[in-house]
């Protein structure tokens, strides 16, 4: 098996800046016209992130990111800008590294301005369980296992973060089947919802003792290994695996676990600005959790306790709506937006940071030499409330791409309607190819103002 260096680098999508004598397919036409900002300062110059370069002075980067196809991280999608066509009779081929061998991806697809693979496993596999590094190859086709010396690209997740990363997204102790903890958080979320609306069903059809009932089981799912007769049924009814959302007996129950990972993720000192953003992220979106199920907990209790279905009339709507926010989260401070702040993001924002953070950067070995003919596209990283880079600077033609990285949707809106992206949400891409040489001041819809004077703005410099 391989063992690729391990490279400390930013986790999240990476920024890819070149020139291009080609012009790449477009999502957005563009337009003749240059905007002026008016009464704002220059955008600021882009800060460095650290770039490995080639011998050749280009810099071509990548990233591999963890998707959920059929189950949770059983799929995976690689990008690649900037990479030289492979001499002729050879291919590019991806291969996934780990304690469970070499699985081989399958050949990148070349295109002007970028290569890529998508690679969804076969059985559905959780691919994190067994693989946590990639390699990229220039060789023939047919190889059965990777060669060191055919790497061109290579990435891991780095050292001090695998063993976090891997009890979050792939297993971990004391769970049953050794389920990871946001894997698990996320799969007796969405018990507990099914059961608060098999409960409002109930209360709607007028039977208290079905009612309570599915109360009872919200509240063993809440309290794992302390789960008890609520409703004085003689039964003890729990559709939970046992570890509970809460702490419970000698367990720390998923909420407790999840979040004091993000925490420790938080502290490493080797962190990336950009990974510290999506730990600290995770760890309000599950104290977000922990302050929801607490609420949960207390209506349900007061539910098992009613004598009459007219008592708890105002607390099944009330349940039902915390059980929906405890997954999806919601717009406390009516923005349109469920952000990574107190009181919005939910159990779905805490294992999109999770899976975030498990990205994988492609960095070149000496063998990748791209050409600056061949790199056609610019991809900016829309985080949430920042462009990054906020300015960029390309030759007539290039073709930019933003990739939405943070929790909240966000838009590319040119200050003169050149282009538009439309609002687009976490982990998907828009582009616009641009061939008039001139500035073209932009903004997000809706976390900036119109004239890009302030807030989310950002500025593209065309050359000819």
């Amino acid at each position: 098996m391989v063992q690729p260096q391990q490279f400390m680098l930013a986790i999240g999508l990476l920024l890819v800046c070149a020139c291009a004598s080609n012009v790449p397919t477009v999502d957005t036409a563009s337009t003749t016209a240059v905007p002026q900002r008016p009464n704002a300062q220059p955008a600021p110059k882009p800060v460095s992130t650290g770039n490995i370069q080639p011998s050749n002075g280009i810099t071509a980067r990548g990233t591999l990111i963890w998707l959920d196809e059929v189950l949770r991280n059983d799929a995976v999608s690689i990008r690649i800008s900037g990479l030289a066509e492979p001499p002729g009779g050879q291919q590019f081929t991806a291969w996934l590294a780990g304690v469970g061998g070499d699985l081989a991806l399958g050949t990148l697809q070349m295109t002007p301005s970028a290569a890529t693979l998508t690679y969804i496993s076969p059985t559905s596999a959780n691919l994190l369980r067994s693989y946590d590094q990639v390699v990229i190859t220039s060789s023939p086709g047919g190889e059965v296992a990777p060669d060191p010396a055919t790497v061109v690209f290579q990435g891991a997740l780095p050292a001090d973060m695998l063993a976090e990363i891997q009890m979050l997204l792939a297993t971990a102790e004391g769970t049953p089947g050794s389920i990871g903890i946001a894997l698990g958080l996320r799969q007796e979320s969405d018990e507990l919802l099914r059961h608060a609306q098999l409960l409002r069903e109930a209360h709607a059809a007028g039977d208290l003792p079905l009612v309570k009932q599915h109360a009872e089981q919200l509240l063993n799912l809440v309290h794992g290994t302390a789960a008890r007769d609520y409703n004085g049924d003689g039964r003890v009814l729990n559709p939970g695996d046992g570890v509970g959302l809460l702490p419970n007996g000698n367990q720390d129950g998923y909420i407790t676990r999840l979040v004091d990972a993000a925490r420790r993720i938080a502290a490493l000192p080797s962190l990336t600005p950009d990974a510290r953003l999506h730990a600290e992220n995770m760890q309000i979106a599950g104290e977000n959790t922990r302050q929801r199920v607490i609420e949960i907990d207390e209506r349900a209790s007061r539910i098992t306790q009613a004598n009459q279905l007219v008592a708890i009339e105002p607390e099944v709507p009330a349940l039902v709506s915390l059980a929906e926010q405890l997954i999806t989260g919601v717009d406390a401070n009516s923005n349109a937006q469920i952000e990574p702040i107190v009181g919005e993001a939910g159990v779905l924002a805490a294992y999109q940071q999770a899976q975030a953070l498990a990205t994988l950067p492609l960095v070149p070995t000496p063998l990748a030499q791209p050409t600056a003919a061949q790199l056609g596209e610019v991809v900016v990283l829309m985080k949430d409330f920042v462009f990054e880079p906020q300015e960029v600077r390309v030759k007539a033609g290039t073709t930019i791409v933003w990739s939405n990285v943070g929790v909240k949707p966000h838009s590319a809106t040119a200050v003169d309607t050149a282009f538009n992206t439309s609002l687009f949400a976490f982990g998907e891409t828009r582009s616009v190819t641009l061939t008039t040489p001139g500035t073209f001041f932009y903004y997000c819809e809706t976390h900036s103002t119109p004239d890009a004077t302030e807030g989310m703005i950002g500025s593209i410099i065309v050359e000819p």
